[in-house]
């Protein structure tokens, strides 16, 4: 049976932000109200931090801090697409996250609150699956030839499927016998409203005053506190 709990989330951080693929025409070119397209894939660097809680199927359930457990990112991507008319406009963007690890012979655990002797250890295994999706209307606040500034304002999900299996050394609380071992499931979802200003810089400017290539960097933070189920 699975039971409903609530949980300290395991979140993605980014920390890179490399090039725009897409070509972006200058405001000097382009009709005010013109429709405006442009689609951009980053490059970044996740970092997982926080810690996650486990159902365990006994009183007691298990926590673990992925820092501790996760070294092999699987995958990690990110795109955007943003659809403007004057400085009036749409911006959207997903990010996603796949990372597994094990760890043997590990302490990075805690039961509830059961003391763990020093003898005991697990060996745990850590699947995460994060997808961060933002959606926002924005506001260009700037729109120089060469860089622009906007503001935008609307809502992020936050996605996260994890799994832990672990396998403790011996006895300890309710884990006996047969149950020193299982795994379990944790997959909050969370939404959260958000202010956010995104620049762009022109890096590679071509012959007729289009960019060719930019740098767009992206911040987000939240107005409101995030709610798991």
């Amino acid at each position: 049976m699975t039971r409903r709990w609530k949980a300290t989330w395991v979140f993605a951080q980014s920390t890179a932000i490399l090039v725009g693929c897409a070509v972006f025409p200058t405001p000097a070119q382009t009709p005010p109200y013109q429709w405006q397209f442009s689609a951009i894939l980053y490059g970044y660097l996740p970092t997982l931090k926080g810690s996650a809680t486990f159902p365990s199927g006994t009183p007691a359930n298990i926590t673990v801090d992925p820092h501790q457990i996760l070294n092999n990112l699987n995958i990690a991507a990110m795109g955007a697409f943003e659809l403007r008319r004057g400085p009036w406009g749409l911006f959207t963007d997903i990010m996603y996250l796949h990372a597994t690890a094990s760890k043997s012979a590990t302490r990075d655990f805690s039961i509830g609150d059961v003391m763990i002797p020093a003898s005991v250890t697990a060996n745990l295994g850590l699947d995460v699956k994060s997808t961060v999706w933002t959606l926002v209307g924005t506001y260009r606040a700037i729109a120089d030839p060469e860089h622009t500034a906007d503001i935008l304002l609307g809502a992020r999900d936050l996605d996260l499927k994890q799994h832990l299996t672990w396998q403790f050394s011996a006895n300890v609380g309710p884990f006996v016998g047969p149950g020193r071992q299982g795994s379990g499931d944790s997959n909050p979802n969370n939404w959260d409203a958000v202010v956010a200003s995104k620049a762009a810089r022109c890096l590679v400017p071509s012959t007729n005053g289009s960019c060719r290539t930019t740098s767009t960097s992206v911040e987000v933070t939240p107005i409101t506190p995030s709610k798991g189920s």
